[in-house]
């Protein structure tokens, strides 16, 4: 530990002031606090009870109780540890009580701050948006009294944490008041990050770009660094580019703000070149949460390639971006699970990009795979095959499946609930198996796991697939059981579930009588809907397995075997490379999930090399020194080297390329939405969502996948050319255009 905090050394001499208060070694100097707390160990009397008049054994023990210090410093340890384990209760009851009592440091301010905004991210986002406990937000607003008054030390950290979960728990009016205090302190209560922590609260507010660029402008002027202002400028140069930035000082929280601000309110030409920012100066330390912001908010093709850039600068993108970036991924596999098999590869590949970026696998990035495998059974071209006609794809997505589980196991990472829950649902229901059903179940108790309320639903739901009447009421029981053992209501959900399932059998009585048996505690909506349901004319479901399988079934069960056959050889390159690393620069990987971006088509690479130049060095500095007179140079330093195997300046030249592409596609994206918009606006109708998916989903046969040859992603970054070449000046307007800035 580098410094022990007040309530810490607080807590310590509670615990060990007897010992510390015996030791023979001269102690240094103590503050208030620690004398208090020093004192709460009585050094040893001296028991001579026989000698000692018992009169004057009280008059000692009455003067002992009078030099006790205050009963609340007993509380110390307690304190410090509901905050080293995060208990908001305690930690909230404990600040209530010792409130302008115990003299707190500024490390205990951001402890007891850090503890608020833990507690908040812990919340679900349903309560976190309707619910939040009282006692969390009277904390908070504790907190932030007592920092306004003077009675807290300023901490950096502690502002932070309050202005962020002032953010997050949309509590706008209270983070902005706070703020506008704040900013009127001097710098032992406000740096940049904070600025930084601000711009993301008036991001989330939406307030308007005018508000977010004047705050960020007022931050630079405030907090002018080392040139702070010129090395954030979008047109700055680095000294050299082969070498790792030595700039100290440079607020990364400001640029995440900004960056939060311009890509929420959908300004993704500024939102990329302060990306091309942070990796002009930091190319191979990319904050998460950057990337995250572009997974999250931009159409998926282009999420796609800021994820893959990231891992090619060895910036590992963080599990929360591979776990958005592979949903959007599943969402489009689930379209059209043969056509759009591409997709499942380019999940794949994600997996691998992000270990080999310097990340450890993840059982929710295995999650998402499984379910989007096994979701490649809801075809309806499956729905009324046998169980021996399917056989041949369940047995090749049960290998497949084993196969990744054992390159998540080689990590340390063994699947979670949400894989066999799919497993269940759709590889044993869809496929009409109960021996896999089964053979699930024993593995999740042989690892641990315990069925939940989701795991008793897909038993039910794959009980009903394999028209199993006695199976779906045995279900059915274990499910209203666990339901009642935790406490929860059925929900509508259960009661479609078991619909659902007795459609298969033809037999609505059963869930007529199960209405009956609950309707003391069946909501009247549920009720109602279910009656309903029970009373259509199309109540049956009942699939017949149709013996002559039609010739479209035949040749998606052929192609799906294909696909699955492509995918072990992806998975079998996953297992045998994970983790030896990649040279990315010698050995790359495709950036691009759909299409190639237009903006090198017919340019050289020269050209192309020729403008990075221009835009990248300080030229006009050069062209100053004296022709005949050239100093001597220096020896050249050897290029630094990514964790991914890419020279700095190599790195740096692919990133600047990559940032091109993307402001090019944003700017197709945008505006091709904004028609959409305009189109709308004449027809006097509302506009729709945007579609933030892919348009055009790659072919199996197009796709550069994991375990295809290196020349393949290779050429996936070359443009070919033809006699109608791009000139020199046509490429460097057409980048300066992009960029906003004049040639």
């Amino acid at each position: 530990m580098l410094r022990a905090s007040i309530l810490q050394k607080a807590g310590a001499l509670a615990k060990h002031g007897l010992t510390l208060a015996t030791r023979p070694t001269a102690a240094p100097a103590l503050s208030r606090l620690e004398k208090y707390c020093a004192a709460l160990s009585l050094s040893p009397s001296d028991r001579s009870y026989a000698t000692t008049p018992k009169h004057i054994r009280k008059r000692k023990k009455a003067a002992l109780e009078a030099q006790r210090p205050p009963v609340f410093l007993r509380h110390a340890e307690l304190f410090r540890d509901a905050i080293q384990a995060n208990n908001i209760s305690q930690i909230a009851s404990a600040y209530n009580a010792l409130r302008n009592q115990l003299p707190l440091g500024e490390k205990d301010v951001a402890d007891i701050a850090k503890a608020l905004h833990t507690a908040l991210r812990l919340l679900t986002q349903s309560v976190r948006q309707t619910r939040i406990p009282a006692e969390i937000i009277n904390l908070a607003h504790l907190l932030v009294l007592d920092i306004q008054a003077k009675v807290l030390p300023p901490s950096y950290d502690a502002h932070l944490h309050l202005l962020s979960f002032y953010k997050e728990s949309a509590a706008f009016e209270k983070g902005n008041a706070f703020w506008s205090w704040l900013v009127k302190q001097g710098d032992d209560y406000v740096n940049a990050n904070l600025y930084g922590v601000a711009l993301e609260l008036f991001a989330f507010q939406g307030r308007p770009a005018e508000d977010t660029e004047a705050l960020y402008e007022k931050a630079l002027a405030r907090f002018p660094g080392v040139f702070l202002e010129y090395h954030l400028a979008h047109n700055a140069v680095i000294a050299d580019r082969s070498q790792p930035t030595a700039i100290s000082g440079i607020p990364r929280a400001l640029l995440q703000g900004i960056l939060t601000a311009r890509i929420l309110r959908g300004d993704a030409k500024n939102a990329y070149l302060t990306l091309d920012t942070t990796l002009r100066l930091f190319p191979t330390h990319v904050p998460s949460r950057f990337i995250t912001l572009f997974v999250q908010e931009r159409p998926l093709d282009e999420a796609y390639k800021v994820f893959f850039l990231a891992c090619r600068a060895g910036a590992t993108p963080g599990h929360d971006a591979l776990k958005i970036l592979l949903t959007r991924l599943r969402k489009v596999a689930a379209l059209s699970p043969t056509e759009n098999a591409a997709v499942l590869r380019a999940m794949v590949m994600a997996c691998y990009a992000h270990t080999t970026s310097g990340a450890a696998l993840n059982n929710k990035s295995l999650n998402e795979l499984v379910i989007a495998i096994t979701g490649s059974l809801k075809d309806h071209v499956y729905t009324k095959k046998s169980s021996d006609q399917l056989r041949p794809v369940t047995d090749a997505i049960s290998a497949l499946i084993a196969d990744l589980f054992g390159v998540w196991a080689a990590q340390n990472s063994p699947p979670g609930i949400a894989s066999f829950n799919s497993m269940i649902a759709n590889l044993a229901g869809r496929g009409k198996r109960k021996d896999i059903l089964d053979q699930t179940l024993e593995t999740m108790q042989h690892i641990g796991l315990k069925p939940n309320t989701v795991t008793l639903r897909s038993i039910l739901a794959a009980a009903g697939d394999m028209n199993d009447a006695e199976a779906i009421r045995s279900a059915w029981t274990d499910l209203v059981a666990n339901r009642i053992a935790t406490g929860a209501a059925l929900e509508l959900v259960d009661w479609q579930n078991l619909l659902n399932a007795a459609r298969r059998i033809n037999d609505p009585e059963y869930v007529q009588q199960q209405l009956i048996n609950f309707q003391h505690i069946v909501p009247h909506h549920i009720l109602d809907r279910m009656s309903t349901a029970l009373q259509g004319e199309n109540f049956s479901r009942l699939q017949k397995e149709n013996q002559n399988v039609s010739q479209e079934s035949t040749m998606a069960t052929a192609e799906l075997l294909k696909v699955i056959e492509v995918l072990q050889r992806d998975v079998k390159y996953m297992a045998e490379n994970a983790q030896s690393g990649r040279n990315f620069f010698e050995d790359p990987l495709s950036l691009s999930l759909a299409k190639h971006s237009g903006v090198y088509a017919n340019v050289p690479e020269q050209h192309i090399r020729t403008v990075y130049d221009e835009m990248t060095t300080d030229t006009p500095a050069l062209e100053i020194l004296p022709e005949s007179s050239p100093e001597p140079e220096a020896e050249k330093q050897p290029a630094a080297m990514s964790p991914t195997g890419f020279p700095l300046d190599e790195l740096r030249y692919e990133n600047w390329k990559t940032i091109n592409e993307l402001l090019f596609d944003a700017r197709l994206h945008d505006q091709q939405y904004m028609d959409i918009v305009d189109e709308s606006i004449k027809l006097g109708t509302p506009p729709p969502s945007r579609d933030m998916e892919l348009s055009n989903v790659p072919k199996l046969a197009e796709f550069a996948g994991l375990s295809d040859p290196t020349s393949k992603h290779a050429n996936d970054r070359q443009d070919t050319l033809n006699d109608k070449q791009v000139t020199l000046d046509e490429f460097r307007e057409k980048i300066y255009e992009l960029r906003g800035r004049k040639a």
